[in-house]
């Protein structure tokens, strides 16, 4: 038995032996290639790493290599959470380039299962959710329209639709307030010229703020059917959505 433990022994002995010295310059080029590596991308590190290793196989720095790709699988799960952190932040194109890497590098770890599951669904919600705050709805619908419905367990097609819920009630009333602002500028042109204006466009608003004149075109899409006479007016507003409309006359909205 002690025989057999020392021939293995001689054996391994050997073959480290085998591995000759890492040349100057190839441990210079490693060490420019580690500087290149980017700290967002650690999928396609390993893999800029795993090609080097397989140029030099039989050189001693094989295991330099190893370790080197060790610390950098042991890095994927801190990148995840960094870039869940990077949204929340609202640094959405750096986070979304970690988990790209993320899912596509490391398809089999547990951050690149992670990673592609929260693009799936969570990524796209939180981005709806900030295009309605800023009012962007018609951006909000597509990105929603983009999700894997059919993939979606219970609990996330009821949160789809709630997002959904919260939408078309956002636009309503952001559709109704730019309406009634609208509504006050035409009685102001009224009350100074006699008339109501005989043409009415987002891009031919009468006399207004420039705030009031922004907050309407955050709000409407575009006019349709305006009619007026010297005392009346009537038009449809469409709301961002494209598809939402108010009825608007002088009388306020119908």
């Amino acid at each position: 038995m002690r025989g057999t433990s020392l021939i293995a022994g001689c054996l391994l002995l050997v073959a480290c032996g085998s591995q000759p010295d890492t040349a100057a310059e190839v441990a210079t080029q490693y060490a420019q290639l580690k500087a290149t590596l980017d700290p967002d991308t650690v999928g396609q590190s390993i893999r800029t790493l795993e090609t080097f290793k397989r140029g030099h196989a039989h050189d001693r720095i094989v295991a330099q290599i190893d370790q080197d790709i060790g610390k950098l699988q042991e890095q994927a799960r801190d990148r995840f959470h960094l870039a869940r952190e990077l949204i929340r932040g609202n640094d959405s194109a750096r986070a979304e380039k970690i988990l790209h890497d993320l899912s596509t590098g490391l398809p089999d770890t547990e951050a690149g299962r992670m990673a592609k599951e929260f693009m799936a669904f969570e990524l796209p919600m939180i981005k709806a959710n900030r295009l309605k705050n800023d009012r962007r709805f018609s951006e909000a619908e597509k990105t929603l329209k983009d999700l894997p419905t059919a993939r979606l367990n219970p609990a996330q097609a009821d949160q789809l639709e709630r997002v959904r819920d919260a939408m078309h009630e956002a636009n309503i009333a952001s559709l109704e307030n730019g309406c009634r602002q609208l509504v006050v500028a035409l009685q102001a042109f009224h009350a100074q010229d006699g008339q109501y204006p005989a043409v009415l466009s987002l891009t031919n608003l009468p006399n207004l703020d420039p705030t009031f004149e922004s907050q309407i075109k955050e709000s409407i899409s575009s006019i349709e059917g305006y009619r007026a006479t010297r005392d009346t007016f009537s038009f449809v507003a469409v709301g961002k959505d494209g598809t939402s409309r108010q009825r608007v006359s002088e009388r306020g909205l119908e």
